[in-house]
């Protein structure tokens, strides 16, 4: 796999995935971070993001899902299809600025059978969510969706910018 995706990538690609995070950094107790982007405008008042990130529109992450893939398999600290691999300990996976990485960067990885957690405030949509069971059925690869609801009556004091209580829970 490692040799079909650098020759799919080329020199840049591989370059890239060589010098990325994801292929050198030690797990956290919970799992393998992956990283598909960077801050969180939510501002929940109990968040530690804010040590790193300012409180602002996330940005996707720059590597396309197939460097991010390479990087892992590059890590030397991550076991594939035994270590787990986490979204959202430093942004929200599925703040609609990131949707659209976070599912690439899943369905890159979801192939080799690692278990998938992810947490989010943000509406997980029936589209979504079906993809997401898809991917987990063809794959092997267990996904737990982890969908945080800290408070309902003191919500906009709390998080005063994420989405509703009620969109989260929904179906």
């Amino acid at each position: 796999l490692i040799a079909d995706l650098e020759a799919r990538l080329g020199p840049s690609g591989v370059r890239r995935a060589q010098r990325d995070q994801h292929a050198w950094r030690h797990a956290i107790p919970c799992g393998m971070p992956l990283l598909t982007g960077h801050s969180c405008s939510y501002a929940c008042k109990y968040c530690y993001i804010q040590d790193w990130y300012p409180f602002i529109q996330p940005t996707p992450s720059e590597l396309s899902g197939e460097e991010v893939l390479l990087s892992l398999l590059y890590n030397p600290h991550w076991v594939p299809s035994r270590d787990f691999i986490i979204l959202g300990d430093v942004c929200d996976p599925f703040h609609p600025n990131l949707e659209s990485r976070t599912m690439e960067y899943i369905r890159a990885v979801a192939p080799l059978g690692s278990p998938i957690q992810f947490s989010t405030k943000s509406e997980i949509n029936v589209k979504l969510a079906q993809q997401l069971s898809q991917w987990s059925l063809q794959y092997h690869c267990p996904i737990n969706a982890l969908v945080t609801i800290t408070t309902i009556r003191n919500v906009q004091d709390v998080e005063p910018t994420a989405p509703p209580v009620e969109a989260r829970s929904e179906e």
